[in-house]
C-alpha cells in the first residue's frame, strides 16, 4: 500500500504538468487562429469596398501567370494576388512595386510558387507621392533598397 500511496502524488503532479502544457498549446493555437481571423477580416474589408480591379498576364518560362489588384479607394489599401508564376532560380525573388509621382517605391516581396498564389493586403506607401500604378519584377535576393534592377514582368496603371 505504501508504494501505491507514494505514487498518487507523482501521478497527480505529472497530470498537472501535462494539463499545463496542453493549456499553453491550446492558448498558442487560439492566438494563431485569432490572427488568421483578423487577417481574413482585413482582406474582406478591402474586397467589400473594391472599386477598381487591375490585372496583367505574365508569360514566363512557358507558363502563364498573372497579377490582380483589387483597389479600395476608401481605405487606400489593395488586395494583390500573384499566381501561377514559375519557381525562380536561387538568388532571385519576385518583388512588388508601387509606381508613384516620384518614381518606384518598393512594396512587398512576393512569395509566390507554382503550388500557391501570393495574397497580400497592402496600404499605400508613405513616401513617393500619389500612387499611379504598380509593377512586378524579378530582383536579386540582396537588393533591398533603390530602384528596380531586374526584369519587369508586369506594369499596371490606375
Amino acid at each position: 500500500p505504501w508504494p501505491l500511496a507514494a505514487s498518487v502524488p507523482l501521478l497527480a503532479g505529472s497530470l498537472a504538468l501535462r494539463a499545463r502544457a496542453d493549456a499553453r498549446e491550446a492558448g498558442s493555437q487560439l492566438a494563431a487562429a485569432a490572427r488568421a481571423l483578423e487577417a481574413a477580416r482585413d482582406t474582406l474589408s478591402v474586397l467589400r469596398n473594391t472599386r477598381k480591379v487591375m490585372h496583367a498576364s505574365v508569360q514566363m518560362g512557358g507558363k502563364e501567370g498573372g497579377i490582380t489588384i483589387l483597389a479600395d479607394p476608401v481605405s487606400h489599401r489593395w488586395n494583390v494576388v500573384v499566381h501561377d508564376l514559375p519557381a525562380l532560380p536561387p538568388g532571385e525573388r519576385y518583388q512588388f512595386w508601387f509606381i508613384t509621382d516620384d518614381g518606384m517605391v518598393r512594396g512587398a516581396e512576393v512569395d509566390a510558387t507554382p503550388e500557391h498564389p501570393a495574397v497580400m493586403t497592402m496600404g499605400m506607401p508613405k513616401e513617393g507621392g500619389n500612387v499611379l500604378g504598380a509593377a512586378l519584377t524579378v530582383e536579386p535576393v540582396g537588393a533591398s533598397s533603390g530602384p528596380p534592377q531586374g526584369q519587369v514582368l508586369a506594369h499596371l496603371m490606375l
